[in-house]
């Protein structure tokens, strides 16, 4: 009996490795950002970010407003050299570092995300259990921080696989029913593919979210 492979404690271990790699990540991002991104970028990507949420310049940012910009700025937003902020970082992160083969997949994860809706069911502390809108498919989300939202809420949020659950890399953004129909609207006009149409797309609905 002392032989007998346990398949859900080795699962649930990669897991964890997967989970805290992940989160490692994604700090090592923000502090790239931090020290990289110089005034004359940010200045551009803000730029662009304004014309694309038709946004008045003037007025300051909420911090809400702020966090959807800071995160569209890391996955989005195109440089002058025509690359994401994201693949700029791994690309230098891997010339110091190397590339292990668990993290080429975790940098494939992060480059595929897109800010998605989901319609919440119910949640914990730390979980999520949502919907996603467009296959009605059910999801157990984990975020980092504690959270109230209410149920029945449509959010989108960034998120990548960690095995049996999605993990949360940005923050969660809630839609009223309104912008809900105008998404769905345009989107059934597009040509585009579901994840094509959110990677272009998302901001203008969650732009100004209540």
């Amino acid at each position: 009996m002392g032989n007998i492979i346990d398949f859900e404690a080795i699962r649930k271990e990669k897991e964890e490795q997967l989970l805290t790699l992940t989160l490692e990540h994604a700090s090592q991002l923000q502090n790239y950002i931090n020290k990289n991104v110089n005034i004359r970028e940010m200045v551009k990507a803000k730029h662009i970010f304004n014309a694309k949420v038709e946004r008045n310049r003037s007025v300051p940012f909420s911090s809400l407003e702020d966090l959807l910009f800071q995160d569209w700025l890391k996955h989005d937003y195109l440089t002058i050299r025509g690359t994401t902020i994201y693949q700029e970082f791994i690309h230098q992160f891997s010339k110091a570092n190397g590339i292990h083969p668990l993290q080429q997949v975790l940098h494939a994860l992060f480059m595929a995300s897109v800010l998605e809706p989901f319609k919440v069911i119910k949640f914990e502390e730390h979980h999520i259990y949502a919907e996603k809108i467009l296959t009605g498919e059910q999801a157990f989300i984990y975020v980092t921080s504690p959270l109230e939202i209410t149920t029945n809420k449509i959010v989108f949020f960034r998120s990548i696989p960690i095995f049996t659950q999605l993990l949360c890399i940005s923050d969660l953004f809630a839609v009223d029913e309104e912008k809900m129909n105008k998404f769905f609207l345009d989107f059934h006009k597009s040509q585009d593919s579901w994840r094509t149409f959110l990677k272009k797309n998302a901001i203008k609905y969650v732009w100004s979210c209540p």
